[in-house]
């Protein structure tokens, strides 16, 4: 569509080819700038059976937390404020239990990469849920 809007601009001056694509390259460009903008998990967000969850994780009484809960659908949710590299490491050693050694075999990134990616997300995810628990004290 963005080729056709524009096409009154093509002046010639290049191959109609390479203006074709420096045009899908800027919209691929403007797109992932888009995407850096991460999702942000309200506590409004949660189903009350992750409210529960979270309740009794930041109460430190994961006894009390509802048996029937695994807290899958929160970690989900907390995930999609990661960027895709930290989801994917954090998916891989955390989530599948692969080891450092396997996740740099897949990926082809060195340990320390993959050490310090996997550090800051889990960082950022603490950072989320501590959030989520300020919003929620706020709203209660």
């Amino acid at each position: 569509m963005k080729v056709f809007s524009k096409i009154d601009r093509f002046r010639g001056e290049q191959p109609f080819p390479n203006w074709v694509a420096r045009i899908t390259l800027n919209t691929c460009y403007d797109q992932l700038r888009k995407q850096k903008a991460r999702a942000e998990v309200r506590f409004a967000d949660l189903s009350s059976a992750d409210i529960e969850f979270v309740e009794a994780i930041m109460c430190r009484t994961h006894d009390d937390a509802p048996s029937d809960h695994d807290g899958r659908g929160l970690v989900e949710k907390l995930l999609t404020t990661l960027n895709a590299r930290e989801r994917l490491i954090l998916q891989m050693i955390d989530l599948e239990k692969k080891s450092v050694r396997e996740v740099c075999a897949l990926t082809g990134w060195g340990e320390s990469k993959i050490k310090v990616t996997a550090m800051r997300a889990r960082r950022k995810l603490n950072d989320n849920l501590k959030l989520l628990e300020g919003n929620h004290n706020d709203e209660g």
